[in-house]
């Protein structure tokens, strides 16, 4: 039975251990309350569990304060192990909803800040007032939230303004034919009264589409921008090999002159080609898997290169 008594006191010391925490956390004692964002009245339990635990003077060890029941103490019985077992069961449900919700209000706060342009200072004072998984932070949050979003409806005008300068730069960005640009219908309503959180978000989505279309296109776009600046040093190469006073330098001048003049051989002979093949390969498979010829400028850059090869 000693046996018996110190598995159970040390079990219950656990639980207690892990209620206090979780109540702690929650604010539980500050709220009155520990359900999804209402009231659950267990206070009788919870004093109980907040008067059971003691530091021993001698060990310092955490210890029961007494092994029977009382007003504000557990005791070690089976019911205690029942209760204690099922609030802490209950207190960590209750602290994965409160974290799922304040992950879902900050997430979407943090987005509106952002698109609202809040300045940092308002953002970091609303985040210093925050703190624990308490209904005071959650209900912070959603008065927050409220604010935003009656600051977005008031906005709504210029929000759709701004969207719509970002899709004409990634339209540029991406080299978007005018068929493809007409295609979104929405960039056309100029009817204010139109203008709403359905309209806002039907251009943000448009938006995320073209960002991941530019991110598609951006290595062969950095292989296209360096093929440009070797054809651009390949015409004015041509065109100084055609001066012949420049060989007239003498000493250190000359010497800088040729080498300069080797570096841009090099890389035309070299880097070029190299260059070409790899886009003319990317090129036939983004024509391939996209089912239209890639754009830079306005044109079909596999003709560019040919044209240029011509030429």
């Amino acid at each position: 039975m000693d046996q018996e008594v110190r598995l159970r006191t040390q079990t219950i010391v656990g639980l207690l251990k892990d209620c206090q925490h979780l109540i702690r956390e929650l604010r539980v004692e500050a709220d009155g309350s520990s359900g999804q964002f209402g009231p659950i009245d267990r206070s009788g339990l919870d004093r109980q569990i907040m008067g059971s635990l003691a530091r021993d003077p001698v060990s310092d060890d955490i210890v029961m304060t007494s092994t029977e029941e009382s007003a504000d103490c557990t005791g070690i019985g089976s019911r205690a192990l029942e209760e204690l077992t099922e609030r802490v069961a209950e207190l960590n449900g209750e602290k994965r909803r409160r974290k799922a919700r304040l992950g879902e209000m900050g997430a979407e706060i943090a987005t509106l800040w952002e698109k609202l342009h809040v300045p940092e200072e308002e953002q970091r004072t609303f985040a210093k007032s925050v703190k624990g998984l308490g209904m005071d932070t959650i209900r912070k949050g959603e008065v927050e939230l409220g604010r935003l979003l009656e600051l977005k409806a008031a906005m709504m005008g210029r929000l759709i303004d701004e969207a719509r300068d970002e899709i004409e730069r990634l339209w540029e960005d991406t080299s978007a034919t005018v068929s493809q640009r007409s295609a979104f219908r929405a960039f056309s309503i100029a009817d204010e009264n139109r203008y709403s959180d359905e309209l806002l978000a039907e251009h943000d989505a448009y938006i995320q589409h073209l960002q991941r279309r530019y991110e598609q296109m951006q290595p062969i776009l950095k292989v296209i921008t360096k093929r440009e600046d070797i054809i651009r040093e390949r015409m004015e190469y041509e065109e100084l090999q055609k001066d012949p006073t420049r060989l007239q330098q003498r000493g250190s001048a000359l010497t800088k002159q040729l080498m300069k003049e080797e570096k841009i051989a090099r890389r035309i002979k070299k880097d070029l080609p190299k260059a070409t093949d790899y886009l003319e390969r990317k090129l036939r498979e983004w024509r391939k898997t996209h089912d239209e010829p890639f754009l830079y400028d306005g044109e079909v850059y596999l003709d560019v290169m040919h044209r240029q090869q011509e030429e």
